[in-house]
């Protein structure tokens, strides 16, 4: 399932104000009460000719040619839809059992996985980056983020959004980024593999429906890597 594939391969990884103060049960917490939607496009590895790749592009994420991601963000809690192109499925952080439960739309199979486990990829190091660079009227600046296995360039702007990493409820990679950015990225790069960009944001208070985890029959458990 093209879903499942697609949250396996980010565990891999792993226009408006900002909300000052929000509510989330019961307590007061800074951390940015919204969503984010994020395009997620393929970079086309050297010497495959671009016909080829186009052709791949399409089996993968149909005619629309790449993934949209849109995250729903309140403190301690996480939803996500997720849109390939042929499929339509769902992410959404359990506090109950701390486990992120993903699931096809329509489908009575549910995936799960602990992102609280200890990872055996782990950062290695964080490097500040003398660049900058406008990202969709962002102004961003960037950080290396150097994995025991590979490496992502995460370009930033901390005063668009705050974001507390002990509140971030994402996967423990994005997470390690958080809890150093205190914001959520902007875009990162994952050189010769992936590119993933914010198109669009909104600080806004948000239906708890959002978060609630329908009714399932079947139970996979995915490792943590």
């Amino acid at each position: 399932m093209k879903i499942a594939y697609y949250i396996f391969c980010l565990a891999l990884l792993g226009c408006s104000t900002t909300s000052k103060s929000v509510t989330n049960l019961k307590t007061e917490s800074e951390s940015f009460e919204g969503y984010a939607t994020y395009k997620i496009t393929s970079v086309k590895p050297k010497g495959i000719p671009q016909k080829d790749w186009d052709m791949k592009l399409k089996e993968i994420m149909g005619e629309q040619g790449y993934f949209l991601k849109k995250n729903y963000y309140r403190a301690n809690q996480f939803a996500s839809d997720i849109n390939t192109g042929l499929e339509v499925g769902m992410e959404i952080y359990n506090p109950e059992d701390s486990l992120h439960y993903s699931w096809h739309t329509k489908a009575d199979t549910v995936y799960t996985q602990d992102h609280n486990k200890e990872s055996r990829i782990k950062v290695k190091e964080f490097i500040a980056l003398d660049s900058t660079t406008t990202i969709n009227n962002i102004l961003c600046k960037a950080v290396k983020v150097k994995f025991t296995i590979g490496e992502v360039i995460v370009w930033f702007n901390p005063d668009i959004i705050k974001m507390a990493g002990n509140e971030y409820k994402g996967t423990s990679f994005e997470k390690a980024i958080v809890e150093n950015i205190k914001t959520l990225p902007v875009r990162y790069e994952i050189p010769g593999m992936l590119i993933i960009e914010m198109i669009d944001y909104k600080s806004t208070p948000l239906d708890d429906k959002i978060f609630k985890i329908p009714p399932y029959k079947i139970v996979i458990e995915l490792p943590t890597f």
